[in-house]
């Protein structure tokens, strides 16, 4: 695995670029609002997706022009940290298209989630940079504080940890341990669809973290049987499940997860807050965590982001 490039931590006042990477929101008239969700705490902001006609309705933008603004804001001094839009899809159609070395050289705060794992994964196996598993800017103008707590302590580099909250999900072991790993991973389908590709990372040491939308129970244990016989979860150390909404009936999708997760012989836990929720924690894609079971947790082991004088460490 790559080592970790650390962007540095959010500060009051900072500087976030909103930018749509994959598709635009259905309701434009959620932008005004998540610009001043974003001011009310304190930030200053950069809206940068204004729609441009794209090829295909259901991107932004076009790849090049996407992939443009994506460069552009980590270029920009002024800019601290990047905010993606929404998900929705295309963020893996900008994966050619990114130098990885424009973003070795200034590494910043990228955040979101669903589609973003396409991206997320491939500039970790690009760069290594550490990325974040947020709510998207057009859940943010709508989420509670804890939501907002989580993410805000999760970029300004407090220590961090993840475990059920209980008004989401009460969470379940489905096999008991512990386990160190870089954690790493994302929505399953999206994940999927890198497997044959060149941005998909060596999971093995990995604590693998999967969440999914609108999928019936067959079509997860389709996709966990991809992964499976192509040997992408060979050598994975532990597996935290989030909630997996709306994804048919709860014994049917559990007895599933146990069915293709449980004879690895990994620790594994489900319910953690993070996926297709109202209410979710944030999570560091790329940091050392301990991954425990009694209770289920996630730890970090070591810090996300810079802070103060903090430098990147040699070899990174």
């Amino acid at each position: 695995m790559p080592e970790p490039l650390k962007p540095r931590a959010l500060q009051p006042g900072s500087r976030i670029a909103v930018l749509a990477p994959a598709s635009l929101p259905s309701d434009p008239g959620v932008l005004p609002r998540i610009v001043e969700a974003l001011r009310s705490r304190g930030f200053e902001v950069r809206l940068m997706a204004d729609p441009v006609e794209p090829r295909l309705s259901y991107l932004a933008a076009p790849d090049e022009v996407r992939a443009h603004r994506l460069l552009e804001a980590f270029q920009d001094p002024e800019i601290h940290a990047i905010l993606a839009l929404r998900g929705g899809y295309g963020t893996a159609r900008l994966l050619p298209l990114l130098e990885a070395a424009v973003i070795r050289r200034h590494p910043k705060i990228l955040a979101g989630f669903s589609d973003l794992t396409a991206l997320f994964l491939g500039l970790w196996k690009t760069t290594g940079l550490v990325t974040f598993y947020s709510p998207v800017a057009t859940e943010l103008a709508r989420a509670d504080e804890k939501t907002w707590q989580h993410f805000l302590a999760t970029l300004q580099g407090d220590a961090w940890h993840l475990e059920p909250w209980p008004e989401v999900h009460p969470g379940h072991v489905l096999v008991p341990g512990e386990a160190e790993g870089r954690l790493l991973g994302g929505t399953l389908a999206v994940l999927v669809s890198l497997v044959g590709t060149p941005y998909l990372p060596d999971l093995r040491g990995a604590i693998l973290f999967l969440e999914d939308v609108n999928e019936a129970p067959y079509r997860v244990d389709r996709m966990l049987t991809q992964l499976l016989q192509a040997g992408v979860l060979q050598g994975v150390k532990g597996i935290v499940l989030g909630v997996f909404h709306e994804c048919g009936e709860p014994e049917e999708l559990m007895a599933t997860l146990r069915d293709r997760l449980v004879p690895l012989g990994v620790p594994v836990c489900y319910g953690l807050p993070f996926g297709h929720i109202p209410r979710k924690g944030t999570l560091p894609v790329g940091i050392r965590v301990r991954l425990t079971t009694e209770p289920c947790r996630l730890e970090a082991l070591e810090p996300a982001v810079l802070k103060g004088q903090d430098r990147q460490q040699p070899g990174t």
